[in-house]
């Protein structure tokens, strides 16, 4: 609630032009009180949202850490790539072990050139079927070890 109080004597001796005028700014404060109030709400939201991203962040973050936690023991090959699928963001030990080379020869890359070229079509094409239908993205393909042979 807001007041304005104006003052004069005799009370009756505001002209109509001063009436208008103190009506005026009454209501220009009661839009002042209200957008206030409605600055304090979108305040409240804002801390409440921004506890919230730092939840998730945090929720995020440690199950991003379980899974590479998981994928590096794994003794299979784990790989991910970008959403186009062209290049790798993660591989775990087992790619290294088999294929070798280091982060900075894969990761931001290209993994197909690990794979045998008579794969790298079928490859190409399993993963434009799981990306447009979000399945599986399965098939078998032959890598490349640091040796030479594929497996």
């Amino acid at each position: 609630l807001g007041f304005l109080v104006l003052g004069k004597e005799p009370p009756e001796s505001f002209s109509e032009r001063e009436a208008f005028v103190a009506i005026e700014l009454a209501q220009l404060a009661a839009n002042a009180i209200q957008t206030a109030r409605l600055f304090e709400q979108i305040q409240e939201l804002n801390a409440h949202l921004e506890s919230r991203i730092a939840e998730r962040t945090a929720e995020l973050s440690q199950q991003s850490r379980l899974y590479r936690t998981l994928a590096e023991q794994a003794p299979e090959v784990v790989w991910n790539t970008d959403a186009s699928g062209t290049y790798l963001s993660f591989l775990n030990r087992a790619w290294y072990d088999l294929v070798g080379g280091t982060e900075a020869d894969w990761i931001g890359k290209s993994g197909l050139t690990a794979i045998h070229p008579d794969d790298r079509e079928e490859v190409r094409a399993n993963w434009e079927r799981s990306r447009m239908t979000l399945g599986t993205f399965s098939g078998v393909r032959r890598l490349r070890a640091k040796d030479g042979t594929y497996h």
